[in-house]
């Protein structure tokens, strides 16, 4: 039978396993072939050392699938906010970026506009897959501030009321996979 060396926490959760010592705690077990610790998971936390045995835990592997699902999904989140939104201008529909930089631009120039400094900004839009240049008074930059909030607030809303809920929700695997963006 092989033999890996493993670190256990408090309740028996592995905390890391290595085919030597890798540091004070840990010690050395000698477990099937056939044991799933050898064959693909890269997550010692869905294992237990329970009775001389290293056994998976569905529990834990759930609650670590849930944890994964959830970090993809909020990073998914933070990268549609940054993507792009619609807006209409004067009868014409433009996809505007709501990247960092866009978001400080168009606070910079509202508040320019709110001081009397400028009355118009030249911003970059997008029309049929080009990227144009267009002339924003400050009632048109604010419509696309407001379009911009609209469009931060529907997929935080996507993640936090919707998908999140699903996630928590899950009581399998297979569901916490069938969850997507």
């Amino acid at each position: 039978m092989p033999k890996i060396h493993i670190e256990v926490d408090e309740n028996g959760t592995i905390i890391g396993f290595a085919s030597s010592p890798f540091s004070e705690d840990s010690f050395e077990v000698e477990i099937e072939n056939e044991n799933e610790i050898l064959h693909g998971s890269h997550r010692p936390e869905i294992f237990e050392y329970k009775n001389g045995n290293i056994v998976k835990s569905t529990e834990k592997e759930l609650k670590t699938a849930k944890r994964s699902k959830k970090k993809w999904l909020s990073n998914r989140c933070e990268r549609e906010i940054l993507g792009y939104f619609n807006v209409e201008i004067d009868g014409t529909v433009y996809q505007f970026s709501n990247d960092e930089k866009a978001q400080n631009n168009r606070n910079t120039d509202l508040m320019l506009m709110d001081r009397g400094v400028t009355t118009q900004t030249e911003w970059t839009a997008h029309y049929n897959g080009e990227d144009v240049r267009i002339t924003l008074n400050q009632t048109q930059l604010l419509q696309v501030a407001a379009a911009a909030n609209s469009h931060t607030k529907k997929i935080i809303s996507r993640f936090r009321d919707e998908l999140k809920p699903k996630v928590d929700a899950a009581e399998t695997l297979e569901e916490i996979n069938a969850i997507d963006w």
